[in-house]
C-alpha cells in the first residue's frame, strides 16, 4: 500500500507459510509513534499528562507504562515460519528452527490435573511481541490454582494455562513495536493494565480494575512454548542475567514493592514473617535497602538457613513469644497466615509500619486492633507492584540480590504437574523452574 519495503533484522524473518492465507507480511510504524497518537486520544490531547507523574522519572524512562496497553490479543492466524540463525538455536532458549504452526502448552483442565495440548502459535497484535518462553518460575498462586482451583475471589472456571514468572526470547514483532527485536532476551512483567483509568494515569497501574495478568483467570499464562505479550511490558535483559534470574525478577518485584510501601530506610530493624520465595526476596531487598537487622520467622525450620543466606541477621520459629517486644520498625508479612500477622504486629515498636504481602486463605482476618491503634502502627496492604522491573534488573545485575540461589530444580513442560506439587513433599523446594523448551 505504498509503504517502503522493510529492512529485516539480519538472519531473522517472520513469514507466513506458503500457500496459506496469502496476505503479505505487515511491518509497522513503531511503538513510539503509535503511542503518541493513542495518547492524544486517551488523555484528551495531553499526551498522557506525563507532567503529573511526579517521582516516576525512572519508571517512565524505562517505558514501563505507555499507551497501547489495552489492545486485546490478535486472533490466531498461523502457521508461521520462524527462521533463526543456527548459532542462536540454544537448548537453554528452547529455540525451534524451521516451520511450525502449533506448539505445546500445559493446561490446567481441572484442579489437580494438567494436560499437554498442541495449540496454534499466536500472532502478535499491535503493540505486542511473540515470545519464545525460556524459563517460568512456579509461584504459590500457581499451586493454589492447581490444588484448589481458586485464590480468594479469583476462581478457575475454564481450562487455564498457569505460570506468570517468565523470561523468554522475542521472535516476532506486532504493529508499532520499536525498541525490541528478534532474538532479544526479555523478562515479562505479567500484568498489562488498561492504561486509561485513573489508577493507571496516577502510576498505580497495579490497581487497574481491567488489568490482564498472566495466569489469573481467565487469562492464560506462560507454561507454554510461545505466547504473545505487550511489548511495553517486556523488559530487555542484560547478558549477565540468566533465564532463571530473568523469570524470578517477578517475585523480586513483589519484594521491592513491599519495601517501597514500608518506606524502608537505612538502619531499620525489619521483621519478615514467612521464609517462602517472597519472604526470602523481601529479606534480600531489605538488606540491600540498608536495613541494619532483618529477623525472619517461619514455622518450617528447614527454610531458615536459606533465609540467612539471603541476608537475614537472625531467624526464629515464628511464635508470638519470640517476636513480642522486639520493637521493630517494619513488618513485612509474606506467609498469608493470620497467626503470623498477629505475631509480627506484636514485634513492632511505636510508629512502626506493617506491610501485608501474603494472601490469606480467608477474605476476613482478625487483627489486634487495639495494639495497632495504641502504637500508631501503619498497616497497609500490597497488591503486586508497579514500576519495579528497572530496579529489579539493576539489583540482580549488580549481584546485590542472588536469585539463582532460590532455584531448587528444573522441569520440562511435561513435568509441570510435578513442579506444582514438589513443594508439598520437600520444604526446601522453594522455587521450581519450568523450562518449556527442554
Amino acid at each position: 500500500q505504498g509503504r517502503p519495503a522493510p529492512q529485516e533484522e539480519p538472519g531473522f524473518a517472520l513469514r507466513r507459510a506458503p500457500g496459506r492465507l496469502g496476505a503479505p507480511d505487515r511491518y509497522w510504524r513503531g511503538l513510539l509513534g503509535a503511542s503518541r497518537a493513542r495518547g492524544a486520544r486517551w488523555a484528551g490531547g495531553t499526551g498522557w499528562a506525563l507532567r503529573a507523574w511526579s517521582g516516576r522519572a525512572a519508571f517512565l524512562a524505562h517505558g514501563v507504562l505507555g499507551p497501547g496497553l489495552a489492545i486485546p490479543p490478535a486472533p490466531v492466524r498461523g502457521p508461521f515460519r520462524i527462521l533463526v540463525p543456527p548459532g542462536l538455536a540454544l537448548a537453554g532458549h528452547g529455540t525451534t528452527v524451521g516451520a511450525m504452526s502449533t506448539a505445546p502448552v500445559a493446561v490446567l483442565v481441572r484442579p489437580g490435573m494438567i494436560e499437554i495440548e498442541e495449540r496454534q502459535v499466536p500472532e502478535p497484535g499491535p503493540g505486542q511481541v511473540l515470545i519464545e518462553v525460556s524459563a517460568v518460575g512456579v509461584c504459590g498462586s500457581d499451586v493454589h490454582y492447581f490444588t484448589e482451583g481458586r485464590i480468594g475471589d479469583f476462581v478457575v472456571e475454564s481450562p487455564l494455562v498457569l505460570g506468570h514468572e517468565a523470561a523468554g526470547v522475542v521472535r516476532a514483532l506486532g504493529e508499532g513495536v520499536k525498541g525490541l527485536g528478534p532474538g532479544q532476551r526479555v523478562a515479562l512483567e505479567p500484568g498489562v493494565p488498561c492504561g486509561r483509568c485513573r489508577t493507571c494515569r496516577s502510576g498505580r497501574y497495579n490497581l487497574c480494575p481491567d488489568v490482564q495478568f498472566l495466569a489469573t483467570p481467565p487469562v492464560d499464562g506462560a507454561f507454554a512454548r510461545y505466547l504473545v505479550h505487550d511489548a511495553a511490558f517486556c523488559h530487555p535483559l542484560p547478558d549477565g542475567i540468566s533465564d532463571d534470574t530473568g523469570a524470578l525478577l517477578e517475585p523480586l518485584s513483589v519484594g521491592i514493592w513491599a519495601a517501597w510501601k514500608a518506606r524502608l530506610s537505612v538502619g531499620d530493624r525489619v521483621v519478615v514473617t514467612g521464609a517462602g520465595p517472597i519472604g526470602l526476596v523481601a529479606t534480600a531487598v531489605a538488606r540491600a535497602s540498608g536495613a541494619a537487622e532483618v529477623i525472619v520467622s517461619d514455622v518450617q525450620a528447614a527454610r531458615l538457613p536459606l533465609a540467612q543466606r539471603m541476608g537475614a541477621t537472625a531467624t526464629v520459629s515464628g511464635g508470638k513469644s519470640e517476636l513480642a517486644g522486639l520493637g521493630a520498625d517494619v513488618l513485612i508479612e509474606c506467609s498469608g497466615s493470620p497467626a503470623a500477622l498477629d505475631a509480627g504486629l506484636h514485634g513492632l515498636g511505636p510508629g512502626a509500619r506493617a506491610v501485608v504481602v501474603g494472601m490469606a486463605p480467608d477474605t476476613h482476618v482478625a487483627i489486634p486492633f487495639s495494639l495497632v491503634q495504641r502504637q500508631e502502627i501503619e498497616l497497609v496492604g500490597t497488591f503486586r507492584y508497579a514500576g519495579t522491573y528497572p530496579s529489579a534488573i539493576a539489583l540482580a545485575a549488580s549481584g546485590a540480590v542472588d536469585l539463582e540461589g532460590l532455584v531448587s530444580g528444573h522441569y520440562g513442560l511435561s513435568e509441570v504437574a510435578e513442579a506444582l506439587q514438589i513443594g508439598k513433599r520437600d520444604p526446601l523446594a522453594v522455587k521450581p523452574v519450568v523450562l518449556p523448551g527442554s
